[in-house]
């Protein structure tokens, strides 16, 4: 309805998904992979579960086992960002 077109990413069509990058250990933007070092574990926690604590969470697609949050599934493609969805 009010999301835009994403290849790859159908479910962003309705406006109520959107995908994050996971969180560097030295600050830096860009992308990281689960699978580097400069990915910070613990940042990334941190980070999902403030959104489970403040968003009308549904759903959160990311791969890292080490996670565990009350919505997290793994979902295919999600090594290198995680997906939140609200109701």
């Amino acid at each position: 309805m009010n999301g835009g077109r994403i290849s790859g990413h159908g479910s962003h069509r309705r406006g109520v998904d959107a995908d994050f990058r996971m969180p560097s250990k030295n600050g830096r933007e860009g992308p990281v992979t689960r699978f580097q070092s400069q990915y910070s574990r613990a940042l990334t926690r941190v980070q999902l579960q403030l959104f489970e604590a403040e968003l009308p969470v549904s759903h959160i697609f990311y791969n890292d086992p080490n996670i565990s949050t009350r919505h997290k599934q793994y979902w295919r493609n999600h090594d290198n960002h995680y997906h939140v969805r609200v109701r």
